[in-house]
């Protein structure tokens, strides 16, 4: 049991994104939470920085989080996405 839920965590990574675009904000940070959710992600991060950019941050298989920065870019949604930046993270790395 124990080596199943290291091995578990060991496959698990995180996903960083910026998105830089006209966004609506509410509604792009509303759907990407409902996206993550059904794709079995957990949600660390949605932040707004400026006016035009979101930081997202995901943690889950690294499959679903592909999928989730596919969504990211091809989103249209009362929205423009201009740029996806993106970059992945082991899900134990601690941050200093």
């Amino acid at each position: 049991m124990i080596k199943q839920k290291m091995t578990q965590k060991a496959k698990n990574q995180k996903v960083n994104v910026m998105v830089k675009g006209n966004l609506r904000h509410l509604t792009y940070k509303l759907h990407a939470l409902i996206k993550a959710t059904r794709m079995g992600l957990k949600t660390h991060k949605l932040i707004k920085h400026r006016p035009g950019y979101i930081e997202m941050e995901f943690e889950g298989e690294r499959t679903q989080l592909w999928k989730i920065v596919k969504w990211a870019k091809g989103y249209r949604f009362f929205s423009a996405v201009d740029e996806v930046m993106f970059s992945f993270s082991s899900a134990n790395a601690v941050k200093s």
